[in-house]
């Protein structure tokens, strides 16, 4: 798995897709059993980096959420993540290399981890 990103700014994205290895398939892979459990417990802090606040319950136990909603989550992360995908293949990055600039600051120095 490889993954594009800008030395000149902070954006990033995904790892490249391919049919055999990492894509948005693959991504979901054993998320959807998320709907069918009641709780799933988590740290304070992921619901506040993850925007879920308002789908926060407590008890003794601690911070959970309820497996429909994590699963919503995990599906709009997802889908941002493939709306947002700007070179999606490795093949489509040799194509477009020489001329692809970042689409948050236009630099063409980019790089491939």
């Amino acid at each position: 798995m490889a993954y594009l990103h800008c030395h000149d700014c902070d954006w990033s994205q995904d790892d490249f897709w391919s049919l055999e290895g990492w894509n948005p398939e693959k991504a979901m892979e054993g998320h959807w059993t998320l709907a069918f459990n009641d709780k799933y417990y988590m740290d304070r802090n992921f619901f506040k980096e993850a925007n879920l606040e308002e789908k926060m319950h407590e008890n003794e136990k601690g911070c959970w959420i309820r497996g429909q909603d994590l699963l919503a989550w995990e599906l709009r992360r997802t889908a941002r993540s493939v709306e947002t995908m700007a070179v999606r293949t490795e093949r489509e990055w040799k194509q477009v290399r020489d001329t692809f600039v970042c689409p948050e600051c236009g630099s063409k120095n980019l790089d491939i981890d």
